[in-house]
């Protein structure tokens, strides 16, 4: 059975490809990105190890007309199955192969958009923005939803959303993840090694990540997330601040400062799987201060995935209820209080080897690929595959 997978979100993507191919499918990952590419990449899931065909195609070749020619050209080839995530050129795309091969269509929901941080922009943004992108993010939602064959939820918070607001059934499979195997390992190596010589991993270490250079929404969200983080580092003078994403330039420039904390490291964008790794291992607490709720944090997965202690927003409990607070993870409501709540954990044995403990069990239970791959298997012989 050959299956194209289609993404703008590669970690996503890649992790559903990976699992449809570790059970025997043709699943090709189809990525939306700048250029035509054609790869393969090896992949790594709690389930095993397994290499898959990478595309990469041009975004706007979905928008211009000349360049979705050659794309339909290139993907008509025995398609049965074509899956999505929800992104409008990611579906646009998929809507036309699937159209072209006369395959069904699966929608993953990953992320609603505006229309899942709605409230939260205008609480922690500009409440006018919100309305003005709000209209066609709604449009965007009813023609996707009311497209899909079957449409599979990634979160608990959007399997509700769906089925309550949109009254349309869908299926409810948490996501997995997959990690990159890289294949430069003398550059691996040396990136290591370059931390290693810049930052004392020895000491206690808060790992956080946030790209304050995105643009929209996210780039406001991780400056958010910036200055949460910067706090922890000012109330916390013997913890290192470990930040991944963002340069110290970057950081002096939003928060207005001209000198930060000696003990709040930058490393920049880290886009090598490995080094996340060993850093994610280092970490005595990872802190993930999301700020929206119907939407997927990658930094939940990676850190549970890694089996590591994890402090993590209230916002994320309407989206993975089963994770349970003091057990599984450390949940908190109000950001002010993060530099104590930070110092407190750090000082207790007893909760960071009982959050370690819980973490990978957290894993297996809730987002392993054993749960997932089996689900999706599901959805193939519902729809007779």
């Amino acid at each position: 059975m050959k299956i194209l997978n289609i993404s703008n979100e590669p970690r996503e993507g890649l992790a559903c490809a990976a699992s449809l191919t570790l059970r025997g499918h043709n699943s090709v990952h189809v990525q939306l990105g700048s250029r035509f590419i054609i790869d393969k990449v090896k992949v790594q899931l709690d389930t095993g190890i397994t290499t898959i065909e990478y595309i990469e195609v041009p975004i706007l070749s979905v928008k211009f007309r000349a360049l979705q020619q050659l794309i339909e050209e290139k993907f008509t080839r025995d398609v049965d199955i074509v899956v999505t995530s929800f992104s409008r050129f990611s579906f646009r795309l998929a809507q036309t192969l699937s159209r072209i091969n006369d395959a069904p269509l699966i929608l993953r929901v990953s992320d609603l958009g505006m229309i899942g941080k709605f409230k939260e922009s205008i609480i922690l943004f500009r409440w006018n923005r919100a309305m003005l992108e709000l209209p066609a993010a709604l449009i965007r939602l009813e023609k996707a939803i009311t497209s899909g064959d079957i449409i599979i939820a990634h979160t608990a918070a959007i399997f509700k959303f769906i089925e309550s607001h949109l009254f349309r059934k869908s299926i409810l499979i948490y996501p997995t993840y997959a990690k990159l195997i890289p294949k430069d390992w003398m550059a691996t190596i040396k990136t290591i090694s370059d931390i290693e010589n810049n930052v004392n991993l020895n000491e206690p270490i808060v790992l956080g990540i946030t790209i304050v250079s995105r643009r929209g929404l996210a780039g406001k969200h991780d400056k958010k997330v910036l200055k949460c983080l910067y706090l922890i580092a000012k109330y916390n003078p013997n913890v290192t601040v470990l930040i991944i994403g963002t340069k110290c330039d970057e950081a002096r420039k939003v928060l207005g400062r001209s000198s930060l904390p000696s003990n709040l490291k930058f490393l920049g964008i880290i886009n090598n799987d490995f080094v996340l790794e060993y850093l994610y291992k280092k970490a005595s607490l990872v802190i993930v201060p999301f700020f929206f709720s119907k939407t997927i944090s990658n930094r939940l997965l990676e850190t549970l995935f890694y089996g590591r202690p994890t402090l993590i927003s209230s916002y994320l409990k309407e989206d993975f209820p089963d994770l349970k607070h003091g057990k599984d993870v450390y949940i908190f409501n109000k950001f002010d209080e993060l530099p104590c709540l930070v110092q407190s954990i750090l000082r207790s044995d007893n909760i960071l080897d009982n959050l370690e403990e819980n973490a990978k069990k957290a894993w297996e239970r809730i987002f392993s690929d054993k749960i997932f791959g089996l689900k999706m298997n599901t959805v193939l012989r519902y729809i007779g595959m």
